[in-house]
């Protein structure tokens, strides 16, 4: 039943201190190490790798790269930091109200789900 804390499933992950740690509080800090990790590789003259990792529905329907799927949410635009710390703000204030509605599996299953026609280029 959504909304009754009655497993773990309802419950932090860890806890730092007194501060619980979620599974949205994890993510925004990958993707913020990914974000910082690509700005080094684009530093040092190997953006390029990051082409490799961007979804890109054709590359993975005909080019076999299927782990596109997966890792195409690590990949971000350096041209667009401001609405990188915009969907990390959105993703900490309303992912954390999300799990805790709907449970932390269901939300890693919602999280996870590739995406429709969503194509990201630098």
């Amino acid at each position: 039943m959504f909304g009754v804390a009655t497993s773990d499933d309802y419950q932090p992950v860890a806890w730092m201190g007194r501060y619980p740690i979620h599974v949205t509080t994890l993510l925004v800090m990958t993707h913020v190490v990914c974000m910082i990790i690509g700005c080094l590789l684009i530093a040092v003259g190997a953006g390029s790798f990051l082409g490799v990792l961007t979804f890109d529905s054709a590359q993975v329907l005909y080019g076999g790269r299927l782990w596109q799927i997966a890792t195409y949410a690590w990949c971000i635009r350096l041209s667009a930091l401001i609405w990188f710390a915009i969907e990390m703000y959105m993703l900490f204030a309303f992912g954390r109200e999300v799990e805790r509605f709907i449970g932390r599996r269901a939300f890693i299953a919602l999280y996870l789900l590739p995406p429709a026609g969503r194509r990201r280029c630098y």
